[in-house]
């Protein structure tokens, strides 16, 4: 009979410690992520490079994110998720007008903003770690600017993105918490977003 009670005890232990988690029902998630590759940004200087030009450069900025999400139970999380990232151009031209040294300056720049709504289960049975897969859908903007501090040239921009503003993206990582509360996260995605993120998370 003790062997019995033993084994049923161990069992019970067992299972209780199996089905811990990191994140429960009631748990909100904040995210701040920082992604790769920026794809227009290689693109870009990659072009510059074949160009070999004095003066032209190419720089990016992101894929930069905060997502938030909200346990609505055990396994499943409802949220958000802003993304933005940056590609520009710049060239540098030094002219003599009049006598006096002039530098004109002429920048191209990419912008990509999304906001989406995403859905998340999650997958993990530790109190550390919390595995999931994540599909969102929602908005995205791209407003591509020329500007220029030569008078001659007429500044401009356009949406790329008016026709089909659509953003979307399907992942799957994972958080490691350090302490009860902060924690470390790597995400594998397709869509909107980098094809990596990595950054740091709070629960609360």
């Amino acid at each position: 009979m003790k062997r019995i009670l033993m084994i049923l005890g161990l069992a019970f232990a067992f299972s209780s410690g199996s089905f811990s988690q990191a994140v429960k029902e009631g748990t909100s998630i904040v995210d701040v992520t920082y992604g790769w590759p920026n794809l227009y940004t290689n693109i870009f200087k990659a072009a510059v490079d074949q160009a070999n030009s004095i003066g032209l450069s190419a720089t990016g900025f992101g894929p930069i994110g905060i997502k938030y999400e909200y346990m609505v139970a055990e396994k499943v999380g409802i949220g958000c998720i802003f993304n933005y990232a940056n590609s520009t151009v710049k060239y540098q031209l030094n002219q003599t007008v009049n006598g006096t040294p002039t530098t004109y300056n002429y920048e191209f720049s990419a912008q990509r903003i999304r906001a989406m709504a995403k859905f998340s289960f999650h997958f993990g049975n530790s109190e550390k770690f919390d595995g999931y897969t994540t599909i969102a859908l929602g908005y995205f903007s791209s407003p591509w600017k020329w500007e220029s501090n030569d008078t001659s040239y007429v500044s401009s921009s356009v949406d790329i993105s008016s026709l089909f503003p659509v953003a979307a993206r399907v992942a799957v990582g994972g958080r490691y918490y350090f302490t009860d509360n902060i924690g470390a996260l790597m995400e594998f995605g397709l869509g909107g977003g980098g094809l990596l993120e990595f950054g740091v998370t709070a629960k609360f």
